[in-house]
């Protein structure tokens, strides 16, 4: 794997802003000590926990690429652990040969065994611009366990990169995109969108494990040809939600959760709620300790300059506007706060928020390479009880976290040596 280890360079770093006390947060108590600290040269757009303990970080190759391109793993240590090459997978799905540029991973899912299910979109760009729903189920070392297999989605998609205001994707991948995620039973929940030049939709596949069994699917129902889809997760059992956009008024978004019901035979829609805010940015998605847990951020003043994070617990999609929390107090007034990743752990919540610089730009503030990461504890009832800044002013961004013992492991990424030309990922444990 072609990581770099640069412990020692970034302790002198933190050495240096930690002697010089340039914690940004008034109110926050000082920074706590860091047991490791390690960067990666690879550009993660997406971060797995593994059930082993480990991490799974879908990567693109390079910082101006818009497609994924490996798999990068990380051990429950923080040490490399191995690189999948995607485009070294099949890529012939049932009779179907797709260029190697027609080919767009956009999610994972680890199994118990450690095998892993890819889920991406293959457009067939000489025949009609076909799109299909692709899957691939192989080792960590690419060795297919099943054939890899596709469903039809329609002719004529469009694969449409957000580069620019609302639409933008932090990442610059595409809206085109599929997300998925294992049932308890091992089912694999699959949910994908595609557009055309006139139309956008979402439609969800339950693909069962069990010999002989069928794939079902059910259509989310979106308005507008720019809605998007955001998050998927699926609960012990076997239900699931997706996390879409629909239009509102003039350029305004609504966020809705919409609840997905399994059956023996089929699925369907099940109830869902509209969270209350526009324009949300939701940024994760997961089931933990009997509820989900979704968070993000909310651009709030003048065209959406300022944010403020959010997180709704909740066990049902029918319920997640009831458990919706903004955070509007974090941070101060004038600076943007964006909130990408949660744990929680025994009724605790560490929420990992980004307080950037009052210039950051919205909607996702990337060009800001001095923002702090701080880490922020909530009660059971999602009222902030601590603030703690773990890093200041050096731009970093949690994709991931999780509570080991008296320390919270961070998987993120970052632009090192402060040069926003280029990403690296970090694993950090901040006591």
């Amino acid at each position: 794997m072609s990581a770099s280890f640069r412990h020692g360079e970034w302790l002198i770093g933190l050495a240096v802003a930690f002697l010089g006390g340039c914690a940004k947060l008034p109110d926050a108590p000082p920074a706590p000590p860091i047991s490791d600290y390690r960067t990666f040269d690879m550009v993660p757009s997406l971060v797995r926990s593994d059930p082993q303990g480990g991490w799974s970080l879908l990567c693109r190759n390079t910082p101006v690429d818009r497609r994924n391109g490996a798999i990068r793993f990380m051990d429950a240590e923080g040490g490399a652990a191995g690189v999948l090459d995607l485009d070294a997978l099949p890529r012939t799905f049932e009779g179907i040969t797709f260029d190697r540029e027609e080919l767009w991973y956009g999610d994972l899912a680890r199994a118990a065994d450690g095998s892993i299910f890819l889920a991406g979109v293959g457009i067939e760009t000489q025949r009609g611009a076909r799109a299909h729903v692709l899957v691939q189920h192989v080792s960590m070392a690419g060795v297919p366990l099943d054939a890899p297999y596709r469903r039809y989605l329609g002719a004529d998609a469009e694969v449409v990169y957000n580069i620019d205001g609302q639409d933008q994707d932090l990442n610059g991948l595409p809206r085109t995109r599929a997300l998925c995620a294992l049932a308890q039973d091992g089912s694999l929940f699959v949910a994908v969108r595609w557009e055309t030049v006139t139309s956008a939709f979402v439609r969800v596949f339950r693909f069962p494990t069990a010999p002989g069994a069928l794939s079902v699917s059910v259509d989310v129902p979106v308005s507008g040809p720019s809605a998007r889809l955001l998050a998927m997760a699926c609960s012990p059992d076997g239900t699931g939600l997706v996390v879409v956009t629909d239009e509102a008024e003039g350029n305004d978004r609504r966020t809705r959760v919409q609840g997905l019901s399994a059956m023996a035979t089929g699925m369907g829609l099940a109830a869902g709620s509209t969270l209350p805010d526009l324009d949300l940015q939701p940024q994760q998605c997961q089931w933990a300790e009997g509820g989900y847990t979704l968070v993000g951020y909310a651009p709030l003043g003048i065209d959406g300059a300022l944010a403020k994070p959010f997180i709704a617990r909740f066990t049902s999609a029918a319920q997640a506007a009831v458990g919706y929390r903004l955070l509007g107090t974090i941070g101060p007034a004038s600076r943007p706060v964006t909130a990408h990743a949660a744990d929680v752990t025994g009724g605790d919540t560490r929420l990992m928020v980004q307080v950037h610089e009052a210039s950051a730009l919205p909607p996702y503030f990337d060009g800001d390479l001095t923002s702090d990461l701080v880490r922020v504890h909530l009660d059971g009832a999602l009222a902030v009880t601590a603030l703690t800044t773990i890093i200041p002013a050096q731009g970093l961004r949690a994709m991931d976290c999780l509570q080991r013992g008296d320390g919270t492991v961070i998987i993120g990424s970052q632009h090192p040596f402060l040069n926003d030309a280029y990403i690296h990922a970090f694993h950090l444990v901040a006591d």
